[in-house]
């Protein structure tokens, strides 16, 4: 992140030497991405903050879910540099959605639990709005030589 031109100037040309022709409005390497980057990993921390007291770190479901969640986030925040690292991030959603799923399901008390799914349904609404207004996601491009 100290350098990232240097490095995407190096990896274009040695690498990715097909991206080195690419003459669009937008780099797909060295642009970062919009707000939607920052918020994704923002929501699912305050997430897994909020709902920690039903997070089994014996069980390896919470254990894998957690990793992927802090994956994600870390790739999210440096593809702030690097655009086309945002792509490797969705590997990483299955987990995070079945670790959300597992959460949400060990609430024991009726009303608790309705009070997560209507809190997980709003904030999920209110993602998508907000994403679809800050212009989306961005398309995603595979350029050959």
């Amino acid at each position: 992140l100290v350098f990232p031109d240097l490095i995407i100037s190096i990896g274009t040309s040695t690498l990715f030497s097909e991206y080195q022709t690419f003459d669009g409005a937008e780099k797909l390497l060295s642009s970062g991405t919009g707000i939607q980057t920052v918020l994704r990993p923002a929501i699912l921390l305050v997430f897994l903050v909020a709902a920690r007291k039903y997070i089994d770190t014996r069980d390896m479901r919470d254990v894998v879910g957690l990793n992927a969640t802090l994956i994600f986030s870390a790739i999210n925040i440096l593809s702030l540099q690097v655009a086309i690292l945002q792509r490797l991030s969705y590997l990483f959603i299955p987990f995070i959605t079945v670790l959300i799923a597992v959460v949400i399901s060990r609430v024991k008390e009726p009303y608790s639990k309705a009070k997560w799914l209507v809190a997980c349904v709003i904030v999920f609404l209110l993602y998508g709005i907000a994403s679809t207004m800050a212009g989306g996601d961005l398309f995603f491009k595979f350029y050959w030589q």
